[in-house]
């Protein structure tokens, strides 16, 4: 090779590292082959790149990635790995280093040698491989060979280091399911941000930088879970991500046989995969077991459909578990000849046994029911790519059927209006016993406004308003269903899909504002035929008194991100956070357009009045609604809601959505009913000024304020937390009916 020029750098042979000095350009039309002994590529001729130190991190800084620190111990350490079917007798898995399965960065300049496989020695640990591969690894095997083990234990490791790094110069290692990735995704590293909120509770915001500044270091698993149609997709955006950002470190595992049919190949350093057991391996471990699995060891020495079954760590677990105690006839029976018969012998013999396991009372639940539960469970999960059951993450998609949908889709959406009509009916009750009180006594108005006549005149206002409202529930489920039938008919994607740019407006059109008018269009029509009534006069009626009523009760549901699909129809509100720069902009913009409206209102209702009229009466009564629907606009705004995917304990998601729904109830009707007293407050002073009795404006102030703080602080409670429970239940009640889960379900 003829060299010109200068290159220092270091070089591996074998385990010793040489600095040597080299003149003239590495590629120059022929490729260099390079030979050693070393372990990172092809396990023969080694390329060292060598990672930035990274800096202190800070006080708070530090304090935070310890805190997720020790959230990824918890639950894939603690939770997971020391509570896995190998932990009872851990095998030592043998490692293979299998060079053919990934994308040499150099391959296209040096021709490597023709070494692609070899074994590493026994008792090898993957921590090792992972430090000679320049923390940059592939995680191979079949199915059941302990790929993800291997990982958790490889995070084990890993976490040590971290925890015994008191600047935390470590990073952090953090272990992400890819079976939620999805090809519409921007970039790898905006999904992982994503999971990094969704699943460790880590704003995207600090996620995104501590990606950017090295200090995760991603162990991805799970990249045959991803839908097949993207795994090569996702392999791309993997590459792309560690070229593009570089990291401290990856770890990908997947299964061999998806992986080698994939026409991409990861661009690591090294890729590994699980040989599998020996026989030396399966006879001491069913040696450990004793007695209990003595016909296990005599029908397997003569099995050898058996016996290849057992070299999965996997089945060789599940075969002490279930084929233990059991006599050597039940193992022998006739026709277990083929790996298919065996293995669904196997499973029939392991789900058996662990139905009696769990010691439940067995007129409980029968066998049949249970079996037919936790298949339709499978087959769910499998569908919608997940890995981990969260209760709270079904979704209408899970409802068989189209009329199953259509009365998910019409019954929670008219027990949720009807429900509403009922609390505005109060709202109004209320309303219209203190707006009036013509300069009563205290004793008077209330022996005048509380009389039974009254109340039945209040119960007869409520009974009307709600039926008007189940009219609206019954106009918007069926919107609604006709959407989830139309989405799935044309095979829209999970919730993990990109939106359209459009969705957001067809939701509120289709949600928020066709149900209500739809529903109101009787009274429009009984307004316009009344004697004597005008049109623009009537128009503006029925605006002023159904209009926010309506747009009140689209909030409440969250229509605007509702009914899209049955994909993603239950919002979860697992946590409130609050924003001050987004409360101010939404009041803003919410004072503004208030003041539009109800100026509009004001001087259509005053035609013909002088021009003074109309001045001291838009500033008395356009002035205080435009403030009061700034506040409301302001609080929606600033008030965030989260969701959270931390697995929670039986019945904690209805619970966790209950106190987040009674804490911003609270928060939004103490907030507005002080707003809507202090905009009736004009009034009062005004009456002061004139020498008038204040009684009056005073028991207006207090009403209004009596009904926004009801009727907002219920509207606010069904929006963060409320309506998900009440569309949650329903979904429940429908699958009951379709006996695919139990009455009692987390």
């Amino acid at each position: 090779m003829n060299n010109g020029g200068s290159v220092s750098g270091d070089a591996i042979s074998g385990d010793k590292i040489v600095n040597q000095n080299a003149g003239g350009d590495i590629v120059g039309g022929d490729k260099v082959t390079q030979t050693g002994s070393g372990n990172i590529f092809t396990g023969s001729g080694d390329v060292l790149v060598i990672q930035p130190q990274l800096s202190p991190a800070g006080a708070r800084e530090r304090a935070n990635l310890l805190q997720l620190l020790r959230k990824v111990k918890t639950f894939w350490i603690a939770g997971v790995l020391e509570r896995s079917l190998h932990q009872a007798s851990r095998l030592e898995l043998g490692l293979e280093l299998r060079a053919d399965a990934i994308e040499h960065p150099w391959a296209s300049v040096l021709e490597l040698p023709d070494d692609t496989r070899r074994l590493l020695p026994p008792g090898t640990p993957a921590s090792r491989v992972f430090d000679d591969a320049n923390r940059a690894l592939l995680i191979l095997g079949a199915p059941g060979a302990g790929k993800t083990t291997t990982l958790l234990e490889l995070a084990r490791d890993l976490i040590q280091r971290a925890e015994a790094d008191s600047e935390t110069l470590q990073p952090i290692p953090v272990v992400f399911n890819l079976s939620t990735w999805h090809s519409q995704r921007p970039s790898l590293g905006m999904w992982m941000a994503g999971e990094l909120a969704s699943k460790y509770q880590v704003p995207a915001r600090i996620g995104r930088a501590w990606l950017e500044d090295q200090r995760l270091l991603p162990l991805l698993d799970g990249l045959d879970e991803v839908n097949p149609a993207w795994q090569a997709s996702c392999v791309k955006a993997i590459n792309a991500f560690t070229m593009r950002q570089g990291l401290p470190g990856l770890v990908v595992c997947c299964r061999l046989e998806e992986y080698t049919r994939l026409p991409a190949r990861l661009r690591l350093n090294a890729a590994i995969c699980l040989s599998p057991l020996n026989p030396e391996q399966v006879s001491a471990y069913l040696a450990a077991g004793g007695d209990r699995l003595a016909a296990l060891r005599a029908v397997m020495a003569s099995d050898e459909v058996l016996a290849g079954l057992a070299q999965t760590p996997l089945f060789l677990n599940i075969m002490s578990l279930a084929y233990q105690d059991l006599p050597a006839e039940a193992l022998a029976a006739p026709g277990l000849t083929s790996p298919e018969e065996r293995r669904r012998h196997l499973f029939e013999q392991y789900v058996a046994r662990m139905l009696k396991r769990k010691g439940q009372a067995p007129d409980r639940f029968s066998d049949s029911a249970l079996l037919g539960w936790l298949s339709w469970l499978a087959r769910q999960m499998s569908a919608h790519g997940q890995t981990v059951f969260l209760v709270e993450r079904m979704q209408p998609s899970w409802i068989r059927g189209q009329r199953g949908r259509w009365a998910y889709a019409l019954a929670s959406r008219a027990a949720g209006w009807t429900l509403l009509g009922f609390v505005l009916a109060l709202a109004l009750i209320v309303f219209s016993t203190t707006f009036d009180p013509q300069g009563q006594t205290l004793a008077d108005f209330a022996a005048t406004n509380l009389s039974p006549a009254n109340l039945l005149n209040a119960l007869d206002l409520g009974w009307r308003l709600a039926g008007r409202f189940t009219l609206i529930g019954l106009v918007a489920g069926l919107i609604c269903g006709a959407r989830f039938a139309f989405s799935t008919r044309r095979g829209a994607a999970p919730a993990t899909s990109k939106r359209p740019i459009w969705t957001p407006a067809v939701n509120v059109l289709t949600a928020s504002v066709l149900p209500p008018l739809i529903a109101f269009v009787p009274r429009l029509a009984g307004s316009f035929a009344a004697a004597g009534a005008s049109p623009l006069s009537t128009l503006v009626g029925v605006a002023l008194v159904d209009l926010p009523s309506m747009f009140l009760a689209a909030v409440a549901f969250r229509a605007p991100a509702s009914g899209e699909s049955p994909f993603r129809d239950i919002s979860k509100v697992d946590a409130l956070s609050w924003s001050w720069l987004q409360s101010l902009k939404g009041a803003g913009v919410g004072f503004g357009v208030g003041l539009l409206v109800s100026a509009a209102c004001v001087l259509t209702f005053l035609r013909g009045q002088p021009l003074d009229v109309r001045l001291l009466t838009l500033l008395v009564s356009a002035v205080p609604p435009a403030l009061l629907i700034g506040a409301a606009v302001g609080l929606v705004a600033g008030l965030r809601a989260r969701a959270i995917e931390d697995a929670p304990a039986s019945g904690q998601w209805v619970l966790r959505h209950a106190r987040n729904a009674l804490a911003a109830g609270l928060a939004v009707g103490l907030g507005l009913g002080l707003c809507g007293f202090i905009t009736l407050l004009a009034p009062v002073v005004l009456a002061l000024l004139a020498d008038q009795a204040l009684w009056p404006q005073v028991i207006a102030a207090t009403g209004f304020g009596l009904v926004c703080a009801f009727a907002f602080g219920i509207v606010g409670a069904l929006y963060y937390g409320g309506y998900s429970i009440i569309q949650h239940g329903v979904l429940r009640l429908v699958l009951i009916a379709q006996r695919r889960i139990p009455w009692r379900l987390g």
